[in-house]
């Protein structure tokens, strides 16, 4: 399965909908490029993972890259619709502690 990206902008939040296996290559270059332009007026990043069927090392190092950037810029960033394997992983390695967890992309952007 590929791996596939859409992100929507607004003024106040960006949303990354990610899709397929979030491995190294390809995907995490992808993950890289879309987090290119965030941060012009965006508080707010949703990373929405419900799509995501496996993640590795790579996928994984990607999203605390993304972090440390986001944090870097003010904005804060959550995790959305992790579920099965990739939601084990992340509590796995603790990651969930870095990242507040949410069930959907739409409660994250609503969310104070």
């Amino acid at each position: 399965m590929s791996f596939t990206i859409h992100r929507v902008n607004t003024p106040t939040h960006s949303t990354i909908k990610c899709s397929g296996r979030l491995v190294l290559g390809e995907a995490t270059a992808a993950l890289r490029e879309a987090m290119d332009g965030i941060g012009q007026g965006s508080r707010r990043l949703v990373l929405d993972l419900a799509g995501v069927t496996y993640v590795d090392s790579a996928g994984l190092g990607e999203m605390v890259r993304l972090k440390s950037k986001c944090d870097s810029l003010g904005i804060d960033v959550r995790l959305a619709g992790a579920t099965g394997r990739t939601l084990s992983l992340l509590q796995l390695t603790k990651l969930a502690t870095l990242f507040p967890l949410i069930d959907t992309a739409s409660e994250g952007v609503a969310a104070k």
